[in-house]
C-alpha cells in the first residue's frame, strides 16, 4: 500500500480522509487541465490538485507542456 491511500483493512477508522488531507492529495504529482472561457475566448486552465488556478494557455497542448515542465502529470478535467 502507498501512503496516499488509507489502510482500511487493518484500521477501518482511517477510511475517511480529512478535508485538509484531501485538498493536498496529489499536490506533488498531478495538475488538472480544464477547458474554460476567458473574456469570450476558449483557454485551457491549469489547476493544482487543491483547485488553485495556476495558469491559462491558449491550447490544451500548451497547457499540458506547462504541467510537464514542472515535473507534474497533466490530467484532463471535463
Amino acid at each position: 500500500m502507498t501512503d496516499n491511500y488509507p489502510d482500511t483493512q487493518s484500521n477501518p477508522s482511517s477510511a475517511a480522509m480529512t478535508a485538509e488531507a484531501f485538498a493536498q492529495w496529489g499536490m506533488e504529482d498531478i495538475a488538472y487541465v480544464k477547458r474554460a472561457n476567458l473574456n469570450g475566448a476558449v483557454v485551457y486552465a491549469v489547476h493544482a490538485a487543491n483547485g488553485e488556478q495556476l495558469a491559462t494557455a491558449p491550447g490544451r497542448d500548451v497547457a499540458a507542456a506547462l504541467v510537464v515542465q514542472t515535473d507534474l502529470t497533466p490530467v484532463d478535467v471535463h
